[in-house]
């Protein structure tokens, strides 16, 4: 008899995580919306300036990662004789800056998620660490557009009018092609730089979590997102628009004068813009990419 009560206990607690997981499951795309604007607005009431800062600095480090980069290319052509050997070295140097730029930019998210657990991000290391998965992940992307564009790339090699033009008429399907391919993936850096899953893994997640019953959730969520982002452009067109009349001033009295004015605010303006449209935007990703986890 006393056999039978540790079995019933455990029927019980099975019985219990079942129901939750049900629960859990069977949230609705209004819950999940609802839960990740409570969640994502509560994460910014907390968080908001010092994640700001955070992507400030990721920005401010990321823009003169790439100048240093784009110099070194441009001095190749400036101070050497053009040539193949010139050419090879400045397109590895624009390689490796885009890549660098790109593990810089992918700390984003760690500090997203660091913030959330109440902590800080080491900005250098985790751009050292993030280095080679996301240069891995960056040649699997580019693969992955490289396929889809073949079809047009081989008709442009090709030098046959015919299907040259059979490739510019696939072009519209192969852009709509990519569309949907980068909606199923687009968790797969969460998934690279979080939960430290490997490139094809990360990809690959994502894609199930998104499959997973969840495609109209995440279309709605992304049309929400893209509201929001349009609207920050509008403003950031406004200021763009003001740094060109306040240069434009400037030119008048003197043109190179204005012209590095006008640079330094497009510049100011852009990291300061990008900062605040992650700022905003991704702790609401990051939540709902963890909704989607919680579901899975």
């Amino acid at each position: 008899m006393p056999s039978s009560i540790p079995s019933t206990m455990v029927a019980e607690k099975t019985i219990k995580k079942t129901v939750k997981e049900e629960k859990i499951t069977k949230k609705g795309t209004g819950q999940i919306l609802s839960e990740t604007l409570n969640e994502g607005t509560k994460y910014l009431e907390k968080n908001l300036f010092p994640l700001f800062k955070d992507l400030l600095k990721i920005n401010l480090l990321n823009i003169f990662v790439f100048c240093i980069g784009f110099v070194i290319a441009a001095a190749l052509f400036s101070f050497l004789t053009p040539g193949a050997i010139q050419l090879g070295v400045a397109a590895m140097i624009a390689v490796l800056t885009f890549i660098l730029s790109h593990a810089i930019n992918s700390v984003i998210y760690n500090a997203v998620d660091e913030r959330a657990k109440g902590g800080a991000v080491g900005i250098l290391s985790k751009a050292k660490e993030n280095f080679i998965p996301v240069a891995l992940y960056s040649i699997l992307l580019g693969a992955i557009i490289l396929i889809v564009f073949l079809p047009l790339i081989l008709a442009f090699l090709s030098g046959d009018t015919n299907l040259l033009l059979i490739g510019l008429g696939l072009t519209f399907f192969s852009l709509l092609a990519l569309i949907v391919i980068f909606f199923l993936i687009q968790f797969g850096l969460w998934e690279l730089v979080i939960n430290r899953r490997g490139p094809l893994a990360s990809l690959k997640r994502s894609y199930e979590l998104i499959t997973n019953g969840n495609i109209a959730k995440t279309l709605l969520f992304d049309i929400c997102i893209f509201v929001v982002v349009f609207g920050l452009g509008i403003i950031y067109q406004l200021l763009v628009l003001f740094a060109s009349v306040i240069s434009s001033l400037f030119m008048m009295a003197n043109i190179l004068i204005g012209t590095v004015i006008n640079i330094f605010l497009q510049i100011l303006f852009l990291v300061v813009y990008s900062a605040i449209v992650y700022t905003i935007t991704y702790p609401f990703i990051y939540i709902f990419w963890k909704k989607l986890e919680e579901m899975s």
